[in-house]
């Protein structure tokens, strides 16, 4: 399922904070939005979730306005995964993956609401984990959990906000080769706010650079990640360079002056 944003426009009270964004996500394809604090990945991604009303400009799933679907059957299409999405921590793991199935529920909890639960604990090694209460678990395994609510909620599109934040590396190369993996097998349309640009590059089919609201370079990694666009928009001297399998690295040298402004 496509998700589509044509010339959006986003302002908190009268601060513009988007503008003129369009961008598409894909089936089977994983979107990394970067750019500085307060670039607007954040808001972006809320827009895109239907969270937050786009002042202009226009959102369509399919051929399908997004303004004109309820927020029932919003939250059946697409899943929303915050910064810190953390539960009650006297809730357990079944409990929680178990609220991703909300939006399906009619009158009671059906047994196939319970096999779903069951195929996402699976689905993320977690299988062992469904009695466990959420603060008992390390940061990796809480991250894993708040992935697997995500995916019972059986959305074709799935836009998460940071999920590697707080995680070690190890953590957060699990919680990326997940993703990578889900992507083919279940022909999401994913989109990631990262702040790792060396991440971003392993693992981003399509990047998106903001800067102060608006795109300013959009394609795949070796397009979007050049010593110009970094230098422009980060305001730091950086070589880019290939690493093995044709990844890009990032290796950033100096800060140049001035700093670049930033809004927001």
């Amino acid at each position: 399922m496509n998700l589509t944003a044509k010339d959006l426009d986003f302002a908190y009270n009268s601060r513009p904070v988007l503008e003129r964004i369009s961008l598409m996500l894909n089936p089977g394809r994983l979107t990394v939005l970067i750019g500085p604090n307060g670039s607007g990945k954040s808001t972006l991604l809320r827009c895109l979730d239907g969270v937050l009303k786009p002042r202009q400009g226009c959102l369509f799933l399919e051929d399908q306005e997004l303004s004109r679907l309820t927020a029932r059957e919003l939250a059946r299409r697409i899943g929303y995964v915050p910064q810190n999405a953390s539960p009650l921590t006297s809730t357990t793991v079944s409990e929680i993956v178990l609220l991703g199935r909300r939006p399906h529920l009619r009158f009671r909890i059906s047994d196939q609401d319970r096999d779903k639960v069951a195929e996402s604990l699976d689905a993320l090694g977690l299988t062992g984990y469904s009695g466990r209460f959420f603060d008992e678990l390390s940061g990796g395994e809480k991250q894993k959990v708040i992935l697997a609510r995500a995916l019972a909620q059986e959305t074709k599109i799935l836009l998460l906000d940071e999920p590697t934040s707080n995680l070690d590396l190890r953590h957060q190369l699990e919680v990326l080769d997940l993703l990578t993996s889900l992507k083919k097998t279940r022909r999401l349309s994913l989109a990631v706010s990262l702040h790792d640009l060396n991440l971003a590059a392993r693992y981003a089919d399509d990047l998106v650079l903001l800067h102060q609201g608006r795109i300013a370079v959009a394609g795949p990694p070796e397009q979007v990640l050049t010593p110009d666009s970094l230098a422009r928009v980060y305001g730091v001297r950086a070589l880019v360079k290939p690493s093995d399998k044709g990844r890009l690295h990032i290796d950033v040298q100096a800060t140049l002056q001035p700093e670049p402004e930033v809004e927001g």
